[in-house]
């Protein structure tokens, strides 16, 4: 159940901002959601609420929000145009 949410957030997000490359949003959203999976235990994964993605200069900003009203920010970015996408924590 956890992953068609996070799927369809990831499918609304990218389509969002068609204006920008589809394509680099969903990378971006895709690799910001391994990093909030790979950080944080089951109990706040399955407190996951939604997601927001908008692009900036050089990436995509990523914000996941959680039931409790808890946000995480995210800066995803790639080094150059072959490397994969890198998130930090904001």
């Amino acid at each position: 159940m956890k992953n068609v949410i996070l799927g369809l957030a990831l499918l609304v997000s990218a389509t969002a901002f068609a204006a920008t490359d589809s394509s680099e949003t969903a990378a971006g959203i895709a690799e910001a959601v391994k990093v909030f999976e790979a950080n944080h235990d089951e109990q706040t994964i399955a407190d996951f609420k939604g997601i927001k993605a908008s692009p900036k200069s050089g990436g995509v900003s990523v914000t996941i929000y959680l039931n409790n009203g808890d946000k995480m920010k995210y800066g995803c970015h790639r080094h150059s145009a072959s490397d994969p996408f890198e998130c930090h924590h904001d």
